[in-house]
């Protein structure tokens, strides 16, 4: 910057001042493209820069007699570094067009007051030198979108200052929960609300703390300044789209995190909201660790001392006694002569003691061989006996649905058809029951089985269990649900395996009762919910307790009554109820009914928000309008089942006859117009896990539901971790699979609708 004040420039004159920008004096101008100037009321010079903000000269401020500058950035509050136009209005105010809105800088406060296309301007970027100020006080500026003119006195600021608040804090970009260990240590026992300090863990070496402001009053225009006392320092401003700090390596040591929040008029809060931070050194940089190391290093410098004294001495000794050992030799040979003599007829002894214990142990190993060979023979009876018990227990529902399936080509009656297709319906749910048995008791022999712990509300699935039991009770048996409070029920167990564990319990109670009542329901205790069903069927004997959990046990007390059962239930429901945590046992007496009790793990919790998004969920899809499917099927009579299924909700169905065709409709559609997609995993051509993953490159959003044979529970969890929105088994049960399906759509409208 070059000037005079005769107006007569002169690039040789010696009077002449040059202002450039040198990177290594932070008192020189902070760039050297000015493109707009400005001599205030006070006789202050400011230049605008492009791209580096705005300077006020200061004359004759060096120890040489020169000017220095004082430079204003985006950090200190500038909506943008780059300045076209400075202008002062009437009251000393700067006025500032950039390429970011328009800032307004008080000299005496030294804070920055910023206007946006939001706040009523016509464009957040200005033209060069595009502004003018008249008699009146008025300001005109030229943007990119039309002029804007307005009286300074007119304007208000806002002067609330924003209270500032710690959101979340995240190690290793992972968000710290209330009471969860981390590195071996809980780092927050209690939420950030109430927390004043916190420790972490040398290993926890990276972590960053987020925040927020309680203004929602424009809170893009909110900036925020923070300092880790005792680390940083100096103040770290930073806009509102970046509200978190990070650290990494931090020494062990006490910390205190300090956060500050101002407003677009430049009013900052003074007192700072803190978070005391106490890093954990490791444990060789610990006072009691070097301490200790020095008296290690002083008590071997002591040892090596004593053993050098010590080894003086025994040479010293050793010579007195080679003379002594000398001379007692002779004798000592002779002892040890008669020693060796009574020590071998000591291990005489002692071997003909071993046979003796060896003839022992021998015929104690065949009693147990010929024990195993007993229970081996036992438990091959065992199975061949079940096998043929589960080659009549299948070909039972067999020959049912072969033989009135044939009748119903037969002339028939309408009620005579709907009894046939009802009986049809009941003989292939007994044998689905019956092959998920054989497969679960097939897992649990080869350790294989897992479970799936989630939080889920036992009242809605123990009520359902019980109409279901209501509507397969053919005699007059009650059917009684207790349930001793109105509140939902939470627990954190296997849904699926809890409900098979309740129907198990319950067909049992069906299966052994023919008159009286079947009551289930459940007891809160201290750590636990115990559940019960409770029937006045035939009884157990006491002797038979532990020999009903048994597999393959099937328990006959009567000569003239068949019941029927695979003898694997109990059994199941013992492994299951074990794998999710809890017990199970019974109460019974012959001939006056059986109570059998399992216990889960329980802690009360809050189920508000439970509740609230069982609200949300029991939207129906039938709101849902213009639902369009993909059925992706190889198999001609399943999709055609499929259609059928779903005809009644008219719903616009496009087949796809494998993955590969599934993706080139949804690709037809652009990625949208279609609601969900229902894929069969075994196709020709294209899978349905490599179709999933080629639509989700697609549409990252729309649902698909994944439908297959793979029945075991391995299986479904290896399916559902690619990412399908759920799953269905085959064979298909109508009205699962229809509220599946309202299910998967209404949640994906809701999420919409969020």
């Amino acid at each position: 910057i070059f000037a005079r004040q005769d107006g007569e420039i002169d690039l040789h004159d010696p009077d002449l001042e040059y202002y450039v920008y040198d990177q290594q004096d932070t008192a020189t101008i902070s760039g050297n493209y000015v493109i707009s100037i400005c001599m205030d009321s006070r006789k202050k010079l400011w230049f605008g820069t492009y791209g580096n903000g705005l300077n006020m000269l200061v004359p004759g401020s060096d120890i040489n007699g020169r000017g220095r500058f004082i430079s204003y950035t985006e950090k200190h509050g500038l909506s943008n570094n780059v300045i076209y136009t400075i202008l002062e209005d009437d009251a000393g105010n700067l006025w500032m067009s950039t390429d970011n809105g328009l800032s307004c800088f008080n000299p005496e406060k030294k804070t920055f007051h910023n206007f946006y296309a939001s706040d009523g301007l016509q464009s957040n970027q200005f033209y060069w030198s595009a502004g003018y100020k008249n008699k009146q006080g008025k300001l005109f500026y030229g943007s990119m979108d039309g002029l804007n003119a307005f009286m300074p006195n007119d304007i208000y600021g806002n002067k609330s200052i924003p209270q500032t608040i710690i959101t979340d804090i995240k190690i290793f970009n992972r968000s710290v929960k209330v009471g969860r260990e981390y590195n071996g240590r809980v780092v927050l026992e209690k939420s950030l609300v109430n927390a004043e300090k916190i420790t972490l863990s040398y290993k926890s070496r990276e972590f960053s703390i987020e925040f927020s402001a309680l203004d929602y009053d424009q809170p893009e225009k909110i900036f925020y300044a923070y300092k880790m006392d005792g680390f940083d320092d100096e103040w770290t401003f930073v806009s509102s789209n970046r509200r978190f700090a990070s650290y990494t390596n931090l020494p062990g040591k006490k910390y205190v995190f300090m956060l500050r929040a101002g407003n677009s008029e430049g009013f900052w809060n003074d007192v700072p909201t803190e978070l005391k931070i106490h890093i954990l050194p490791p444990f060789w940089k610990t006072w009691w660790f070097i301490t200790g190391m020095f008296m290690l290093a002083g008590s071997l410098i002591w040892l090596i001392f004593r053993m050098r004294i010590y080894s003086i001495n025994q040479q010293k000794h050793m010579l007195e006694k080679r003379v002594e050992e000398r001379t007692t030799a002779l004798s000592k040979a002779k002892e040890l002569l008669e020693e060796k003599q009574e020590e071998i007829m000591l291990q005489n002894e002692e071997l003909s003691r071993h046979r003796h214990n060896l003839e022992d142990l021998v015929r104690e190993r065949t009693i147990e061989l010929e024990n195993a060979r007993k229970k081996a023979e036992e438990a091959d009876r065992l199975k061949s006996a079940f096998l043929a018990n589960m080659s009549h227990e299948i070909r039972t529902p067999m020959n049912a649905i072969v033989g009135f399936s044939s009748l119903l080509l037969s002339d028939l009656t309408e009620d005579e058809e709907k009894r046939y297709i009802e009986i049809i319906n009941n003989n292939c749910e007994n044998l689905m029951v019956l092959i998920n048995d054989i497969l679960d008791i097939s897992l649990i022999e080869a350790n294989q089985i897992k479970i799936e712990l989630v939080p889920f509300d036992v009242i809605p699935l123990l009520q359902e269990l019980e109409s279901i039991f209501k509507q397969k009770n053919q005699s007059d048996i009650g059917i009684m649900f207790h349930n001793p409070d109105s509140e939902p029920l939470i627990l954190v167990a296997d849904p699926f395996r809890f409900r098979q564990v309740m129907n198990n319990l319950l067909s049992n109670a069906l299966k052994y009762t023919e008159k009286g009542d079947i009551k289930f329901g459940y007891q809160i205790q201290t750590g636990k919910v115990v559940f019960y069903v409770e029937d006045s069927g035939i009884g157990i004997d006491s002797k038979d307790f532990l020999k009903v959990f048994d597999q393959f046990q099937k328990l006959e007390t009567s000569a003239t009554k068949l019941y029927k059962g695979a003898g694997i239930g109990l059994s199941i429901s013992r492994k299951l109820v074990e794998m999710m945590g809890g017990q199970i046992w019974l109460e019974s007496e012959p001939g006056k009914g059986s109570t059998f009790y399992f216990s889960i793990p329980f802690e009360k919790k809050n189920v508000k928000s439970l509740v609230k998004m069982k609200g949300i969920l029991d939207r129906s899809a039938d709101e849902i309008p213009d639902v369009s499917l993909i059925i992706a099927e190889d198999e001609s009579t399943n999709y055609l089942l499929l259609e059928k299924i779903l005809k009644p909700l008219k719903y616009k169905i496009s087949w796809a006859r494998n993955g590969k065709e599934a993706v080139e409709i949804l690709k037809n559609h652009d990625g949208s117009g279609i609601s969900l997609v229902i894929m069969d995993i075994k196709m020709p051509e294209m899978n349905g896990i490599d179709a999933f993953h080629e639509i989700r490159k697609i549409n990252a959003e729309i649902p698909v539901i994944a439908v297959t044979a793979y029945a075991s529970e391995n299986e479904r969890i290896e399916i559902m971790q690619h990412g399908f929105t759920d799953y269905i088994s085959k064979p298909l049960n109508a009205s699962n699979f229809v509220n599946t399906i309202r299910n998967v759509l209404s949640m994906h409208a809701r999420k919409g609708v969020r």
